[in-house]
């Protein structure tokens, strides 16, 4: 079994190339000082290196989600080859810029879809020859000649002062699934939350339905990875998405028309960034018991993978507070802090705030230093807004940002 060829970037150590750009974006921080709660538990124990390149990996389709971001022009191969370049605003994003001999990796767009409510922006991508995984590796075993076909759906976060109102409407009310569920009327969620995925659900799952249909069409068979992805709003937005992709999947009454039928032999991966929390303690269990069947119906080795992501100082998943009655879903989430992936006990999952011993660890100590030098030279470029800031830079009239 051969190995993949390395990716590379450009001036960059391919090792210190995938740097958490989510720790560095406006994420309401100010939020933290107000909200988090800090964990006594100091978090020591690092992600393995094989879950946090995959992590980064998606972290850059959740980042050019961003409503400000037009994924069109970004996606398209001829800007792809220069805007990883130094000194362009991609130079940091290896999965989306880098380059095996001289060429980046084929990206096909599917379709870049808006919300009826706060236009909530989203996409929906085909990457039939990913050169990086939709779940983790193991450190000692061999990447695979080649891995499987790879369906991107991502969402934007909170991109303008309409999706903020949505925010901030946060009672907690009866949770809508697409399936009826007469025998839990207690699973509750966030109101804003679920008015803005209920408008931008239609066209997010016939951008799905039609990657799945040009995936079959171009291999003959349904077997893939899907991955739903997204920071902040967006992230809440995913979880909602995949409730109901699990429901349809496994209903025993037959699918819901409006719903895409994902493949049994699908592996599925939840890969979210600052995620705020989403509903009730009710709904939490019920998520957990719906993906636990779908596990257990399964004899895939990855049949779902959720990695949540707290950034350092995020204040995002501090909301809505845990006295609203409010919950994580995940369990066993990360933390982001000087650009590595930290295990955080499950224990401690209510927590958003956390010390962290880093590691006696030359090379991380060196990529420290770099993100440091990076980010000044950011904040110099961008006035520290990161992607976002470039493209503000470039102004309004700028093909890079959508109309």
């Amino acid at each position: 079994m051969t190995s993949h060829p390395a990716i590379t970037m450009d001036q960059h150590d391919p090792d210190e190339a995938r740097i958490a750009h989510f720790e560095k974006e406006e994420n309401f921080r100010w939020i933290t000082s107000l909200l988090a709660t800090t964990s006594p538990v100091e978090l020591d124990q690092l992600v393995p290196e094989s879950t946090q390149e995959a992590v980064y990996s998606l972290a850059e389709f959740a980042e050019i989600a961003h409503g400000s971001i037009d994924p069109n022009w970004v996606i398209n191969d001829e800007n792809r080859m220069f805007l990883g370049d130094a000194g362009f605003p991609l130079e940091q994003y290896p999965t989306l810029t880098g380059k095996v001999e001289g060429s980046i990796e084929p990206i096909e767009l599917i379709k870049v879809f808006h919300g009826g409510r706060g236009q909530l922006q989203g996409f929906c991508a085909l990457r039939m020859q990913p050169r990086s995984p939709a779940h983790a590796i193991c450190n000692n075993e061999s990447p695979p000649a080649a891995y499987r076909p790879q369906i991107i759906l991502a969402f934007s976060g909170t991109s303008n002062p309409t999706l903020a109102l949505y925010d901030i409407h946060a009672a907690l009310v009866p949770y809508k699934s697409s399936f009826q569920q007469k025998s839990k009327a207690n699973l509750r969620v966030h109101s804003g939350f679920q008015l803005v995925y209920q408008a931008i659900k239609p066209l997010a799952f016939d951008a799905l339905r039609e990657a799945i249909r040009r995936l079959n069409v171009a291999h003959g068979h349904d077997v893939y990875d899907l991955i739903i992805t997204a920071h902040s709003l967006g992230a809440a937005v995913s979880y909602l998405a995949l409730l109901d992709l699990l429901h349809n999947a496994m209903s025993m009454e037959g699918s819901n028309e409006q719903v895409p039928r994902i493949s049994k032999a699908c592996n599925i991966t939840i890969a979210v960034f600052g995620a705020p929390r989403l509903g009730n303690s009710a709904l939490a269990n019920h998520f957990k018991e719906t993906a636990k069947e779908w596990r257990h119906r399964s004899e895939k080795d990855e049949p779902l993978t959720e990695w949540s992501i707290i950034g350092h100082m995020d204040g995002v998943p501090s909301l809505p507070p845990l006295s609203l009655g409010y919950i994580h879903f995940c369990t066993n989430p990360f933390y982001s802090f000087g650009g590595r992936l930290y295990i955080i006990p499950p224990s401690e999952a209510k927590h958003t705030h956390f010390k962290v011993k880093p590691p006696e660890d030359s090379r991380v100590i060196h990529s420290r230093e770099r993100e440091r030098a990076e980010e000044d030279r950011w904040k110099r470029k961008t006035d520290g807004k990161g992607l976002r800031g470039y493209v503000a830079a470039l102004g309004k009239r700028s093909i890079f940002t959508r109309k």
